[in-house]
């Protein structure tokens, strides 16, 4: 198994959800069936509306895709998730039995994070998700949350009701100061 990486800033609490696509699942049933056991939260679709459907009403932590979707592959397929993804951004892994270098740099020039020229490997895909997921839960601890607002340090990005606010750096500092804060500020009142 080769892999390829890029990176993400990620916008959301790790509840563990695994969203598997793919419309021919018997090249891939060995691996669905270890994974099931290994990931109590895999959720699996057969068909883009399927695909759609979930993610819109549920947000995925990480999301495998076989390339040889239809009738879009799996690059378009991602292209589009991430546009319709308002701040929440899922760690994107495609996987393929072909061993192509130009695909693997179309596929992360387009917003996936990981490639996998998969071979039926139950094993080592579970150790690249496990690795995936351990990933996630070091680069959420730059995302603070509040009650109203989704506050990313590095990006300098607030997120109100899906509506990203991109701020200057000290005005970014001063709210993170008033939020880290918030049981310290008195009003003119008291």
């Amino acid at each position: 198994m080769k892999f390829a990486f890029h990176t993400r800033t990620w916008i959301k609490t790790l509840n563990n959800t695994i969203l598997l696509y793919d419309n021919q699942l018997s090249s891939v049933f060995k691996t669905i069936d270890h994974l099931k056991k290994v990931f109590p939260n895999l959720v699996i679709v057969k068909n883009e509306e399927e695909y759609f459907q979930n993610i819109s009403s549920t947000h995925f932590d990480v999301i495998l895709i076989s390339l040889d979707v239809v009738p879009m592959d799996g690059i378009a397929i991602t292209k589009e998730t991430l546009t319709a993804s308002a701040g929440i951004k899922p760690f994107v892994v495609i996987y393929s039995n072909k061993q192509d270098d130009f695909l693997q740099e179309l596929a992360l020039n387009n917003g996936v994070d990981a490639f996998v020229n998969y071979q039926n490997t139950p094993v080592l895909m579970e150790l690249l998700l496990k690795a995936l997921i351990k990933r996630i839960k070091t680069d959420i601890s730059k995302v603070r949350h509040s009650n109203e607002f989704v506050i990313d340090e590095d990006e300098y990005l607030v997120i109100k009701n899906d509506t990203k606010i991109q701020l200057p750096k000290k005005e970014f500092k001063i709210l993170l100061l008033l939020q880290q804060n918030q049981n310290k500020f008195f009003s003119k009142k008291n």
